[in-house]
């Protein structure tokens, strides 16, 4: 009945073009994001591993504790939810750091991801992530489950990292890209232009006001 409905992936119109009568209300509108200002790798930390977001089933925060063990690399999260004790009760057994901050305003938020080098989304499922959109805008590398959804946003090895769930190892490729800062920023510098190019504010104003436009 909507005389305009935006989704904000392409595999959730695809989907919904499925199933509604009339298409052509249906648009597709990703989420949009802040760019702040670019801090270089050197001034960066390289061995916390950053992921913001709900302590629940869907992030997989479990598997990204398990990948973490017998490394040197920790994990700072921000976030909260129900699976916060049995989290860090499992990073503890493990001896795993795995260092909680509650969840903050996006203003405070969207430098929070200039401290840190890579950015860790192990989820199971997602629509068009935003937290993953903000890390790209920082510059950081995205090491992303494999899914549908995040396909539309990381091309592998290119501006982010796209890697099974059955087996999510990102300890090599961090210690790999650690001692190649410079190849490592190629790959941040392509995350930022995506950002620009596809989900900068901006330009998505545009869209919007111009779909506004034809009702």
């Amino acid at each position: 009945l909507a005389d305009i409905y935006t989704v904000s992936s392409f595999s959730n119109l695809k989907y919904l073009k499925k199933f509604f009568k009339t298409k052509k209300n249906l648009h597709y509108l990703p989420n949009w994001v802040l760019v702040p200002e670019f801090v270089p790798y050197q001034e960066r930390s390289k061995n916390d591993i950053f992921s913001v977001g709900r302590l629940e089933n869907q992030k997989n925060l479990r598997l990204l504790i398990d990948k973490l063990k017998n490394t040197q690399l920790n994990s700072i999260h921000i976030g909260d939810g129900s699976l916060k004790k049995s989290l860090l009760e499992h990073a503890k057994k493990i001896g795993v750091e795995f260092k909680l901050k509650e969840p903050v305003n996006n203003s405070y938020l969207i430098n929070e991801y200039s401290k840190y080098i890579f950015y860790a989304s192990p989820s199971y499922f997602e629509g068009n992530s935003k937290t993953i959109l903000e890390a790209m805008a920082a510059g950081c590398i995205v090491l992303a489950s494999d899914i549908e959804n995040n396909r539309e946003l990381i091309r592998d090895n290119e501006n982010g990292f796209l890697i099974p769930l059955k087996n999510f190892e990102i300890s090599k490729i961090i210690e790999n890209l650690s001692k190649d800062l410079d190849h490592a920023a190629k790959i941040g510098a392509s995350a930022r232009n995506t950002i620009l190019e596809n989900f900068f504010l901006d330009k998505l104003l545009n869209q919007e006001y111009e779909l506004l436009k034809k009702i």
